[in-house]
């Protein structure tokens, strides 16, 4: 078709008033149709179709037996529907078709080769198949069913698998039902429709019944009774005078809300964990770090080792930098007796880093964060020969102070 040919069958499509269906899903007229149809607006739209659908209702395998002697009598309907955006099914403007196919009688094996068409007229559509047992004498019990997303079957040409089968009141079946699936689409007829109107929302109202009123009310009460139940606990706990009763019950309550956050507030508990785990490995290896430097100073014979007086020294030197008062000679022999493990009248630097971790608040390192004070000069130490004093002068001090130990 040229493009005048196409203007042409566009004007006359414009004048024409459209109630019939247009089947027709290749060719040249319909590519011009869903152009306009979004143009000419839903009333135009509905009239279109974008594919042709061929079932092949082929056999169905392991059907339960729904009659008394063990067997059914097995008959398919297979529906072409879909569903709006408000979740109504299709029952407007010819969309949905349903066909049926013959029943064959006491088998649970059933063989149809019967094949049905179905016009389709948007992108969402879907094909239902069901599975019904005949009953003359009351309604027919549905066997199984299966949807299909047509979508899911455009473009790949024809399908003939086996279909699991959905049987009401078995989470575990085997019933399955064999067909063949050949959907014809136009590729430009399923793009447009995703645009086109869809069925408006169902204002039909559903009749009042009171039998199923009253069975709701059953199901919900039910469902209710728990509820129920804690509702009149709680009124008889909260009408008690007894001022502990409600104050273990708020608390209750109150761990009941908190109990959906457990996971986070163990999370919380973990990094607090690390964090305090994390601070008193600093203020340990702090406390190490001036153990190190304060045994450097006072190992003035780098013998690694200090005896008895040299730990006074060394302890006097760490209180005078945190400018408190050195702890009495009664309690540096405890501490010097409770770190010399091995008996031998010395500490090495190791067993001098216990003891300053043993007893921080001695010698003013109780604190975790604590500003370093810059010690202005250097710690001289006078050993005089013979006699059993030392002195320790902190020049820093600007006043000629001395401690004697």
């Amino acid at each position: 078709m040229s493009r005048t040919q196409e203007i042409g069958f566009a004007l006359r499509e414009l004048w024409k008033t459209h109630e019939d269906v247009y089947h027709d899903y290749v060719g040249d007229e319909r590519r011009v149709r869903y152009l306009l149809a979004t143009w000419l607006g839903p009333k135009y739209q509905r009239q279109l179709r974008i594919g042709r659908l061929h079932v092949r209702l082929i056999e169905a395998a392991n059907l339960p037996a729904a009659d008394l002697g063990g067997t059914s009598d097995p008959y398919v309907v297979a529906t072409l529907t879909g569903w709006n955006k408000y979740g109504d099914e299709w029952s407007m403007y010819g969309w949905r078709d349903a066909q049926t196919s013959q029943v064959k009688p006491k088998t649970l094996s059933p063989r149809w080769y019967e094949d049905k068409y179905f016009a389709v007229p948007r992108h969402d559509a879907w094909l239902r198949v069901e599975v019904f047992d005949k009953d003359n004498q009351s309604t027919d019990d549905l066997l199984g069913s299966v949807e299909i997303q047509l979508k899911d079957l455009s473009h790949v040409g024809a399908v003939k698998r086996w279909f699991p089968l959905s049987v009401p009141g078995h989470s575990e079946t085997a019933a399955a039902i064999h067909l063949y699936l050949h959907y014809d689409v136009s590729a430009l007829g399923e793009a447009l429709s995703m645009v086109w109107a869809e069925q408006p929302k169902s204002t039909n109202k559903t009749p009042f019944d009171a039998n199923r009123f009253y069975a709701n009310a059953i199901e919900l009460q039910k469902e209710l009774e728990p509820y129920l139940a804690f509702a009149s606990s709680l009124e008889k706990v909260l009408a008690w005078k007894s001022p502990s009763t409600k104050r273990w019950f708020l608390l209750a309550l109150i761990a009941a809300y908190f109990a959906e956050y457990v996971w986070e507030l163990v999370h919380l508990s973990i990094i607090l964990l690390l964090v305090r785990n994390l601070q008193r490995k600093r203020f340990r290896e702090h406390i190490r770090t001036e153990a190190k430097h304060c045994f450097a100073k006072v190992d003035n014979d780098g013998g690694g080792t200090l005896d008895r007086k040299e730990i006074g020294l060394a302890i006097a030197q760490l209180a005078m930098k945190r400018k408190t008062s050195p702890p009495p000679d009664a309690e540096v022999d405890k501490l010097f007796a409770k770190a010399d493990v091995d008996k031998g009248g010395s500490l090495d630097l190791n067993e001098f880093a216990q003891l300053c971790l043993d007893s921080p608040s001695l010698m003013g390192l109780d604190a975790t964060e604590e500003e370093e004070e810059e010690v202005v000069g250097c710690v001289e130490i006078n050993q005089c020969v013979g006699c059993s004093d030392a002195t320790v002068l902190a020049p820093s001090s600007g006043d000629g102070r001395a401690v004697k130990l």
